[in-house]
């Protein structure tokens, strides 16, 4: 794993809520563990572990979003740090394709889902400033659409919200 990947993992590790174990009321990913959904990520080894009362170490977790999300969009394509970060971070709310595809419409490439040279070049050459702004507005939309079809995740709207704008870098509070 190059630096690069391992900072923006920890980060991710970070803002998901650390090594913990957190279940909360209405969370569409049910019980999770450093971001980790049970509901969406049953097979994951760690889950042995919790069911024998031990919690994952970091090197698991960390192993885990290299393998199910960096690597599996193809971030080393990715130049910028902060991109990298926004598309990684993206992908772990919403799903790797989902992610690719945002990228690829707020940098113009072609929308199929698949981080390739073309996609890495399209993003590599957008200013950093307009591509964080689309992929915030983009992410923002689409949790919009979540509450309106699903009150009950009304209350994590305002935390979706501030964690898409604090990646994206625009100064709101």
């Amino acid at each position: 794993m190059t630096p690069n990947a391992a900072a923006i993992i920890d980060e991710v590790i970070e803002t998901e809520g650390g090594l913990k174990l957190i279940n909360v009321k209405n969370d569409r990913g049910k019980q999770t563990y450093a971001g980790i959904s049970r509901r969406f990520w049953p097979s994951w080894q760690g889950w042995k572990l919790v069911d024998r009362g031990v919690l994952p170490d970091h090197e698991m977790v960390s192993e885990f979003y290299h393998q199910n999300f960096w690597r599996r969009m193809n971030l080393d394509l990715i130049e910028s740090a902060e991109k990298a970060e926004t598309i990684m971070d993206c992908g772990v709310l919403f799903g790797t394709r989902k992610s690719v595809m945002w990228a690829q419409l707020a940098s113009g490439a072609l929308a199929d889902g698949q981080l390739g040279p073309k996609t890495a070049s399209a993003v590599n050459g957008m200013d950093q400033a307009l591509f964080s702004a689309r992929m915030a507005l983009t992410r923002i939309a689409d949790h919009t659409s979540t509450v309106i079809e699903d009150r009950s995740q009304i209350k994590f709207y305002l935390g979706w919200v501030s964690r898409a704008l604090d990646r994206s870098g625009i100064k709101w509070r």
